[in-house]
């Protein structure tokens, strides 16, 4: 890929340029290429990062489930817990005093659950926010790289066929100057 790019390049400078100009020419034009492929390359990783920040998200979703289950089950352990401790001392576990003890356990037990959610959602909007901040920063930096490849190449290119005065022309400029 890389020499059809410069073939082409030799083809449009061959005409009318001299050897030193079209080599010049093809190092630039090499130089272009290359800046752009690691624009590219850039953008690549940028969404790559993207992606893994993406992965995190799951895992946090995955991990939040599991840790809700957890509290859960210890939560319905703890009134069982309860309810034998209650029976075992002779009160009436279903009423009064008991019922109000396990309402207690059971709402402790859903703000638990309610911090874990709102810890993954957190964590879920940094992933979120991280993999944006990667995919923008990687396209900037690729943008920038293509443009300012892209803006030394046609410098190069002026350079290369601007067409230079003789000797002859500069000294007769001189003379009417004067």
């Amino acid at each position: 890929m890389a020499w059809d790019f410069l073939s082409s390049i030799f083809k449009t400078a061959g005409k009318g340029s001299s050897i030193m100009g079209g080599i010049n020419l093809a190092v630039q034009g090499y130089s272009l290429y290359q800046s752009r492929k690691q624009a590219n390359q850039i953008e690549a990783t940028g969404q790559q990062n993207a992606e893994l920040l993406q992965l995190d998200a799951q895992q946090a979703r995955a991990s939040a489930r599991d840790r809700i289950k957890i509290r859960r089950l210890q939560a319905r352990k703890d009134v069982g817990a309860q309810r034998a401790a209650f029976a075992a001392s002779g009160v009436a576990v279903f009423e009064g005093s008991p019922l109000l003890v396990y309402n207690e356990t059971l709402a402790n037990a859903q703000a638990d659950v309610d911090a874990i959610e709102e810890e993954t959602n957190l964590n879920i909007l940094r992933a979120k926010m991280g993999g944006q901040i990667q995919t923008y920063q990687a396209n900037s930096l690729a943008g920038a790289t293509r443009i300012n490849a892209t803006k030394d190449f046609a410098g190069s290119i002026l350079d290369t066929f601007t067409p230079r005065p003789s000797l002859e022309e500069v000294i007769s400029n001189a003379i009417k100057i004067n």
